[in-house]
């Protein structure tokens, strides 16, 4: 073990990783891949995420990775939310993480009184026909496939959920503000979800993640993941020596981090992280179950909120400082801006200039920031 880490050090080698301490080049398959994932639960996230860490970056980019070239898709995985994830990497994630899903769910369901194990494979086969021609809103295949109104649960993951954990079903284009779900052998027709074996996909999988979050503990993988700490602890010792144990001033617990990072880790200080505006539920937040990384205790319930959102956050020093939100109505933005303390006014002039960013990213042509306090 090396000598002990501050949390500072551990904080900018973690920002660092994403992207956060200066913009990168990459492409945006490249960056989501670096940050295993992008949260999606709101169609704008992604973006958001994307334009705090690359030099350029317009939604149009976004939507053709994902619906034009398909080198991205959208998926229920980590947590069992929606991620963007890069396609080439949906059989790792897949094996790794869904095979375990799929069987807490199915479980679950079939432990249920009021729905029937034949009952729900009819209703799946029904609605893969469906989708056999071209991809449907919800709205449409509960039209084509009418016992889905009366399957119980069917929200909770008895309809397109379960296809979707299954490998067998994903998210299309949307028409306007309608969700669209295709069929994967449609949709991407050359991908092969099971040709990677589950063991070496977890192994493959801990190791990108503590490429973008290390060091990291056992239970902050299985808390990323949505998995058990038996499941985490099991993929981590497959990773043998290229796993390096460190110790993090003022945290309890044992701290991994890929072996090839120390160098990097070492490296890790000095400078001033720049001011940057990130989307709810933005990943640097979701990968560690102790949040005091990035984010002070008494400030904790300001961000993760009783109702389970986790606000937009603004980010000065290297550390979540305040909330955000933005209202957009035609072509004019509003973004109010609430610290947690008294920003300075360099803070402030930095934070216009991100407004004005994410103004032309959303193509607005009026942009106005409200101080909040």
């Amino acid at each position: 073990m090396i000598e002990p880490i501050s949390s500072t050090q551990t904080g900018l080698f973690t920002l660092s990783r994403h992207h956060l301490l200066r913009r990168t080049g990459r492409d945006p398959v490249q960056v989501t891949s670096d940050l295993c994932g992008l949260h999606a639960q709101l169609s704008s996230a992604p973006g958001v995420a994307l334009l705090a860490r690359m030099q350029r970056v317009t939604q149009a980019e976004v939507d053709a990775a994902l619906y034009r070239d398909r080198t991205l898709v959208k998926v229920w995985v980590m947590r069992g939310t929606l991620h963007l994830i890069p396609t080439a990497e949906l059989p790792l994630y897949h094996q790794a993480i869904q095979r375990e899903r799929i069987d807490g769910l199915v479980q679950w369901l079939n432990g249920l009184d009021h729905i029937r194990a034949d009952q729900r494979q009819r209703a799946h086969q029904r609605i893969l026909d469906a989708l056999a021609d071209r991809p449907h809103t919800r709205k449409e295949i509960y039209a084509l496939v009418p016992e889905l109104a009366g399957l119980p649960y069917a929200s909770w993951g008895a309809d397109v959920r379960e296809l979707c954990y299954q490998g067998l079903v994903l998210h299309a284009e949307p028409v306007g503000a309608e969700v669209r779900f295709a069929r994967l052998d449609r949709w991407l027709p050359d991908l092969d979800l099971n040709g990677l074996d589950p063991v070496l996909a977890r192994q493959r999988l801990a190791h990108q993640y503590l490429g973008a979050y290390g060091p990291a503990s056992v239970q902050d993988f299985a808390y990323w993941a949505g998995a058990s700490t038996s499941w985490a602890r099991a993929a981590f010792e497959t990773l043998g020596e290229d796993l390096a144990e460190v110790e993090v001033e003022g945290q309890q617990g044992r701290f991994y981090l890929l072996r090839e990072h120390l160098p990097l880790l070492e490296e890790a200080a000095g400078g001033e992280p720049p001011v940057r505006l990130l989307p709810k539920f933005d990943s640097i937040l979701m990968g560690h179950k102790d949040k005091s990384r990035f984010l002070s205790r008494e400030h904790l319930p300001r961000v993760f909120t009783t109702a389970g959102h986790i606000q937009a956050t603004v980010w000065v020093g290297g550390r979540a400082a305040g909330v955000w939100r933005y209202d957009q109505v035609g072509r004019k933005l509003a973004v109010t801006v609430q610290p947690f303390a008294p920003f300075a006014a360099s803070t402030w002039e930095a934070i216009e200039g991100e407004v004005q960013s994410l103004g032309q990213f959303m193509e607005a042509e009026r942009v106005e920031l409200e101080r909040r306090f």
